[in-house]
């Protein structure tokens, strides 16, 4: 629950959970603890069969979680669309797509 990740990890300042197979469902769960953490500076979600569902919900965290400083993300792509884009502006903030 929220009152249990707020009461928890105080002082969680970075988090490796690459290569989890978190999925979609994890990475919301994720989302939803970025909104309330004053803390986490970095985050590392690689490698976790995470699709364009799952990085909006990181996306809109994002715009409201002020203290990630640093972001590893790999999205699954799905569409033509989300591969044509480049990047995702989050309020100052940028996560940018390589290209192949």
């Amino acid at each position: 629950s929220e009152m249990c990740i707020r009461d928890r990890n105080k002082a969680l300042t970075c988090l490796d959970i690459s290569s989890n197979c978190i999925g979609d469902e994890g990475t919301e769960l994720i989302a939803k603890a970025l909104k309330i953490s004053r803390t986490l500076e970095c985050l590392n979600i690689k490698s976790n069969q995470i699709s364009h569902k799952g990085g909006v919900a990181i996306a809109k965290a994002l715009k409201v979680n002020k203290t990630l400083a640093s972001l590893n993300i790999c999205l699954l792509y799905t569409s033509d669309a989300a591969d044509d884009m480049q990047c995702v502006d989050l309020g100052g903030r940028r996560i940018i797509k390589k290209k192949k």
